[in-house]
């Protein structure tokens, strides 16, 4: 079984680090989020292993040299508008916004990282998420799409023009493929596999 993916977050205010790394796993479940206070902290614990790094923009200004050689995996932590100092090549998440908000913020920012070919491969995908890519029947993807936008069972029970039980019946097969049940992970699998846009959610 292959291990977690680790996702490094670098904050001072343990707070927000704690915050940020319970909104991570809502947004990547099979993810192992490690917070850290410091960058000194973060040295000692680097072998190579972080697939994303989630830094505040103080930390990468200091430590700049270490994450421009990692800025494809690199998000740095704003609040609000409050980028125009950081380097434009690296990509902000602002973070005092919504869960709702991070999440679509998070994969909007995570499709890009890919660029504009199309979405991440499924085997970087697997890697990243430790979801296997699932064989979905058309209409369980008719119903991926409508949970990822926000969709009830019921609504989409009326969309799809089936009944409420049958809805319910595609929600829990859904789940048991992509082995979980966050709305924020059903999220990133549509979009990582290009069967949602971002624009769509």
């Amino acid at each position: 079984m292959n291990e977690m993916p680790a996702i490094a977050i670098v904050h001072a205010n343990t707070l927000a680090a704690i915050g940020l790394a319970a909104l991570v796993e809502q947004a990547m479940p099979m993810a192992r989020p490690q917070t850290f206070a410091s960058f000194e902290a973060l040295s000692e614990a680097d072998h190579g292993q972080f697939v994303h790094y989630f830094v505040a923009a103080d930390v990468l200004m200091q430590h700049a040299r270490f994450f421009v050689e990692r800025q494809h995996r690199t998000f740095v932590l704003v609040e609000g508008a409050r980028s125009s100092l950081l380097p434009a090549e690296f990509r902000t998440i602002d973070v005092g916004q919504s869960r709702e908000d991070f999440v679509r913020a998070f994969v909007a920012l995570h499709a890009k990282a890919h660029g504009p070919h199309g979405p991440m491969p499924a085997q970087v995908v697997e890697k990243k998420m430790g979801m296997p890519h699932a064989m979905l029947t058309p209409r369980e993807t008719e119903v991926l799409r409508l949970v990822v936008k926000g969709m009830t069972n019921k609504m989409i029970a009326a969309e799809l023009g089936i009944a409420l039980t049958t809805a319910i019946s595609h929600r829990k097969n859904l789940a048991s493929k992509l082995r979980t049940k966050s709305v924020s992970a059903m999220t990133v699998y549509a979009v990582s596999h290009g069967l949602v846009k971002i624009e769509d959610i």
